[in-house]
């Protein structure tokens, strides 16, 4: 069971910093806050995560769905290029704050820690969808994350 947890903590953490990503002009700087509207105006809002399934790069067959699993996820953009996500599985929360900035279909996040994350989205009506491909979770549970494919799509809960 411990080993388990320890994937799913690993899981979710991956799960935050990737959906930290998600909106958009230039890549920002380690300096601080992306530039001034440089968000997609269309990502401004909250937003509900319906699916969260990473998928295996070695055997695409292979999939996890953390939402089928019961996880809970939420995500919010503001004017100002800042995003929060908050994720919980099985009682275990994980939150995380950054800066995002688009250019056309892609995005690029720099996470609290400082890392630079980069993706591609759309929006269709009121749902979101993000394809993250640089990304790892432990299929077979056995300590060592896999490399695999992060796609989501949340639904706009909120303006």
């Amino acid at each position: 069971m411990k080993h388990i947890d320890r994937a799913w903590s690993t899981a979710l953490l991956a799960l935050a910093l990737t959906f930290i990503w998600m909106a958009c002009n230039e890549p920002p700087t380690s300096h601080g806050p992306a530039q001034e509207n440089s968000i997609d105006p269309a990502l401004i809002g909250m937003w509900q995560g319906s699916k969260v399934e990473f998928t295996s790069n070695e055997d695409p067959t292979q999939t996890v769905n953390l939402i089928e699993l019961g996880a809970s996820f939420v995500m919010g953009f503001d004017e100002n290029s800042t995003y929060q996500t908050t994720i919980n599985l099985y009682g275990q929360e994980i939150s995380e704050t950054g800066y995002i900035i688009c250019e056309g279909n892609s995005f690029t996040m720099q996470l609290s820690s400082g890392d630079i994350k980069s993706g591609s989205y759309e929006i269709l009506a009121d749902t979101l969808k993000v394809l993250v491909e640089d990304q790892t979770y432990d299929f077979n549970y056995d300590g060592t994350p896999d490399p695999a494919t992060l796609n989501t799509e949340m639904v706009k809960i909120q303006d």
